[in-house]
């Protein structure tokens, strides 16, 4: 394997997760992240990993990192907006996926999460 490809890293990263060496999958995807900040399809695997290990303060810090980096990228904000929602913080999503559509008004997935979130926050 390449040492500063982030994307194998990343793949590998994976494999080993799904093959039970949870160890060295963290550290091939995190290490994938280090060579990669800024490319927000290695960043969703890793906080995906946290989310389903109960690493809550982990996988938040990620994608927030990605959203940072990537203050442009629709994907990074969406992901962020999307953990918050899940994590009960409706406002915090809802201002989240407000500024994705403040540089995609017709973005349609940013479109279609505001108006779940947007319905959630009618029947509080």
């Amino acid at each position: 394997m390449a040492p500063a490809n982030p994307t194998a890293h990343s793949l590998r990263g994976q494999y080993l997760i799904h093959s039970g060496d949870l160890t060295k999958g963290l550290e091939e995807m995190e290490a994938a992240v280090r060579l990669g900040p800024s490319q927000v399809e290695l960043v969703e695997p890793l906080a995906t990993f946290h989310t389903g290990r109960g690493q809550f303060d982990q996988a938040l810090a990620v994608l927030r990192k990605s959203a940072e980096l990537n203050p442009r990228s629709i994907p990074a904000l969406l992901n962020l907006s999307q953990f918050l929602f899940q994590k009960r913080d409706v406002s915090g999503a809802e201002e989240i996926a407000r500024k994705a559509l403040s540089i995609d008004s017709r973005h349609l997935k940013a479109n279609l999460f505001l108006a779940q979130i947007l319905t959630v926050t009618s029947r509080q």
